[in-house]
């Protein structure tokens, strides 16, 4: 794995310095044991090294599986509690209607059986209430519930003595509250699936960052199809709803097709979650051979950054203040990082907030190529 100057990692120049004490430090006080130390220390670094990264993705991908267990176990109960409050409804209007007193019975047995399963789905969903927004969303559906279940009593109390028509118009003055109910168990599978989607997103993520460590010796691509390829997703996922304009030369970089493809689509899906409201998101890709390098650029129109926030954009599961709300798991710029730092290319962030971003990548040609050697080919 080749590293890009300047962006050594701290256990690479801890090794640096003890390597450099093996060569020039050796002398009649210093001993064969304090060399085999130092050796033993580089080793034990890395191997924290791996063990953490390896345990915390291992962790973090248990969460998120976790969380998208809940959520469709929350949709289900949730659904459940909706299909047994428009039994009860149905029950109760069959109440009123009947004029037998066995027949009454009968259905008042059928409402005990569905009350009986909408607690135990709520006992099952009370302790799932995780996602942001749920908890309080779900305390309303609960007093709207009890609510729904005084209603219900007091119609019935009426329809077993009789007063048909008082128990009807007191369940019709309830219709307003019924709707409520319902919009707010409707806001409650909708959350849910929201969670779940954003779960699936995070074990992608996750795995795309495990994954984005690996050697990438003998690879290479070229950047202009890799482009191209990401035009066509982009255009099928996002429709008019952004702009892409990619200017992409073509050369050979040493990354896999399918990592660089990751990398490019990682930054402009970035560039699409954080627009701006009041503006359509416009992206785009420029890439040149510079030198002995690939100058690749990804630029949007959209929020922009805090200098602080700037920082820290590469950071694992940073989210800044004002991206609490957008989906994913945090994980994108660092797997760009990770992916493009692996091949030993660069990236850096300039940003200004309101103004867009622009995500500046130098990545290294495959098999020595220059821009003399691209010139020279242009001319043949």
């Amino acid at each position: 794995m080749h590293l890009a100057r300047g962006s050594e990692r701290p256990a690479d120049r801890t090794a640096a310095s003890l390597l450099s004490l093996t060569r020039h430090d050796v002398g009649p006080g210093r001993s064969r044991q304090e060399l085999l130390l130092g050796l033993t220390l580089i080793s034990l670094i890395f191997i924290v090294q791996v063990a953490i990264i390896g345990t915390w993705v291992g962790l973090s991908e248990v969460r998120a599986q976790r969380l998208y267990e809940n959520s469709l176990t929350s949709i289900e109960q949730v659904t459940r509690i909706a299909r047994d409050i428009a039994q009860q409804r149905i029950l109760a209007d069959d109440h009123i209607l009947e004029s037998l007193a066995a027949g009454k019975a009968q259905v008042e047995h059928q409402l005990s059986r569905v009350a009986s399963d909408l607690h135990e789905a709520e006992r099952v969903y009370g302790p799932l209430t995780e996602l942001p927004s749920e908890e309080a969303t779900w305390q309303k559906a609960q007093a709207q519930l009890v609510g729904f279940e005084k209603v219900m009593d007091a119609a019935l109390a009426l329809s077993r003595e009789d007063n048909d028509r008082q128990a009807r118009a007191k369940m019709t003055a309830a219709l307003g509250e019924y709707a409520d109910l319902d919009r707010t168990i409707a806001e409650l599978i909708a959350i849910n699936h929201l969670g779940a989607n954003q779960a699936i997103a995070r074990i992608d993520d996750l795995l795309a960052f495990a994954r984005a460590g690996a050697s990438m010796e003998g690879a290479s691509c070229n950047p202009a199809v890799v482009a191209a390829k990401i035009r066509d997703d982009f255009a099928e996922r996002f429709g008019e709803e952004a702009r892409l304009r990619e200017t992409v030369g073509p050369a050979s970089v040493a990354y896999s097709e399918g990592l660089l493809r990751q990398v490019l689509w990682n930054l402009v899906e970035n560039g699409v979650k954080y627009r701006r409201d009041e503006v359509q998101a416009e992206i785009g890709i420029f890439g040149r051979v510079a030198g002995e390098r690939y100058e690749l650029r990804v630029s949007d129109n959209g929020l922009g950054m805090l200098p602080e926030d700037a920082q820290r954009a590469f950071d694992p599961f940073y989210r800044s203040q004002s991206a609490q709300d957008a989906s994913g798991a945090g994980l994108g710029l660092s797997i760009v990082k990770r992916i493009v730092e692996a091949g030993g290319g660069s990236v850096q962030v300039k940003t200004q907030l309101g103004n867009g971003t622009t995500f500046a990548l130098q990545l290294p040609l495959a098999g020595g190529q220059s821009d003399t050697t691209h010139a020279s080919s242009r001319e043949r």
